[in-house]
């Protein structure tokens, strides 16, 4: 009979084996395991697309219904088909965006890669086809897989939506008329630059309101939505200086850079498409400095910078979306801060849940559809003004 002490000293033996993964007898077990690491893999993968499916899901709710009929159908093709969003698990978790997934695929239609679903593209084809587009676009992921990875991996969304200083304009305009005094532009989020040049643009706001060079090759016309009247200046805000802050600034010189400009407009706004291209021309003529640079790090020494006595005017759109909580908290900590002893104002054009964190004492509610309208005395108070589209098309003033 084996005594106790042999017994234990064996399965103590076995005990260590199995750990080690030794014992012959645990084969099955590692199979199992690595069938369970296989399988936690594939779980990832399958919460990872089903999360990108509801990005696309609200994407195409709440911005591309109405507004791109090609972009919402594919992407409410991928989001009942997750796998067709794979490319994209290839960009930076917080550069995962509905955006970036159609500028590279516009990018590379742009470029003729992709014949059979360029023929679906308003702005490449003369008659866009009317067939489901869908069989096309798995076609087009499946063969240009690599391409579309790199350019995820590498870039992001940098529309610099020229649109957007239609109303940025009024607020500009408020700000001029509070400090009285030239301003010292810093736009946070810059891309090229393309908004900072808003006094060479043109602007329509309604029949006979007019501000601007009439024969400027940019022109602004937004639609006014709402009973309130813009407070459109008697002339154009003085500009001290002016200078960008971004993490990947664009030079409008560089050709390519400027081609994935391009890709990040949707392929039915041909107005849009437009009024880049003029405003890219302006640019190239006397192009504004923008500094490469985090804008949490950058943006308080260029705000230092400004000589005492010239008021700052700090502007954003659609920048804080792409910060999280709490780098949002960390921007409004240093505007708060900026604004100590100086005149220092905060122009943002944002989501409306963005800016209610920020500024809760405005009391924003809206717009679903759109972005709110701060005019901020950086530290000290806070308006919520209008509401405007995302790209500048429509602007409703507040009361």
């Amino acid at each position: 009979m084996e005594r106790r002490g042999t017994s234990d000293r064996r399965a103590a033996r076995r005990f260590v084996r199995t750990r080690r993964g030794l014992d012959p007898r645990c084969g099955a077990a590692r199979a199992s395991l690595r069938l369970d690491r296989t399988a936690r893999a594939g779980l990832c993968m399958t919460e990872e697309l089903d999360r990108l499916a509801a990005i696309m899901r609200r994407f195409a709710d709440n911005e591309l219904q109405g507004s791109s009929p090609l972009y919402e159908r594919l992407a409410r093709a991928a989001a009942a088909d997750p796998t067709l969003l794979e490319p994209l698990l290839a960009a930076p978790k917080s550069q995962q965006r509905a955006t970036l997934y159609f500028a590279a695929i516009h990018s590379l239609v742009l470029r003729g890669q992709g014949e059979d679903l360029a023929a679906f593209f308003p702005d490449i084809a003369e008659s866009p086809s009317r067939d489901d587009p869908v069989p096309p676009l798995r076609t087009f992921l499946k063969e240009r897989r690599d391409d579309l990875e790199a350019l995820y991996a590498t870039h992001n969304t940098q529309t610099n939506e020229v649109g957007r200083c239609g109303f940025l304009l009024p607020m500009f305009g408020l700000v001029a008329a509070r400090a009285r005094r030239p301003l010292a532009m810093i736009e946070a989020g810059a891309s090229a630059g393309l908004n900072l040049l808003f006094d060479r643009y043109g602007y329509e706001y309604g029949a006979g309101r007019f501000i601007g060079d009439p024969r400027a090759p940019v022109l602004m016309a937004p639609e006014l939505l709402g009973d309130a009247v813009p407070p459109i200046p008697d002339e154009m805000p003085a500009v001290a200086s002016r200078i960008g802050i971004d993490l990947q600034p664009v030079d409008v010189g560089d050709v390519d850079a400027i081609a994935w400009l391009r890709a990040c407009i949707w392929p039915e706004h041909g107005a849009r498409l437009e009024l880049f291209e003029r405003a890219v021309e302006v640019a190239r003529g006397d192009p504004p400095e923008i500094v490469r640079g985090e804008i949490l790090e950058t943006l308080p020494p260029h705000i230092s910078a400004v000589p005492e006595g010239t008021p700052v005017c700090v502007f954003n759109t659609a920048t804080l979306a792409y910060m999280n909580g709490d780098e949002r908290a960390r921007f409004g900590a240093l505007m708060a801060e900026a604004g100590r002893g100086r005149d220092v104002y905060w122009v943002a054009g944002e989501g409306p849940h963005i800016l209610a964190g920020l500024f809760p004492e405005a009391g924003i509610t809206g717009p679903d559809n759109g972005y709110a309208l701060v005019v901020a005395n950086a530290g000290r108070e806070a308006a919520w003004v209008g509401e405007a589209a995302y790209h500048g098309r429509w602007l409703r003033w507040r009361p």
